[in-house]
């Protein structure tokens, strides 16, 4: 497995474990409250966990897919809520940076393959 694709990994790792904790940091009527709501948030995010940890990279782009929701809600969650401002964009950046070295990756396999 490349460097790139475990640090891909350790991203989805801490974008796994910050959604639940992030919705229970967050202030009422959102925050915690709504354990339930954590889990239901997290659990898409299991489906291409093995594959992104064995290094797959069709598993690691249905991953980019599934963290597009999670992205949304954080922007409007770092526009409107002060309080969960620092979580939400930490978010933010860590689902960028996924998705930056996912373009890598790609890119890199495609200039492989053209050789």
């Amino acid at each position: 497995m490349t460097m790139q694709a475990k640090i891909t990994s350790i991203i989805y790792l801490l974008l796994l474990i910050l959604q639940p904790i992030w919705l229970w940091l967050l202030p009422s009527p959102v925050g915690y409250q709504s354990a339930w709501l954590a889990g239901i948030f997290a659990l898409p995010l299991l489906f291409p966990l093995l594959g992104i940890l064995k290094g797959s990279l069709r598993k690691a782009i249905i991953g980019a897919y599934i963290t597009t929701p999670h992205f949304m809600f954080a922007i409007s969650e770092a526009w409107t809520l002060p309080d969960g401002r620092w979580l939400a964009i930490t978010q933010i950046g860590l689902i960028t940076y996924y998705w930056v070295l996912l373009i890598q990756r790609g890119r890199r396999r495609k200039a492989e393959r053209a050789k």
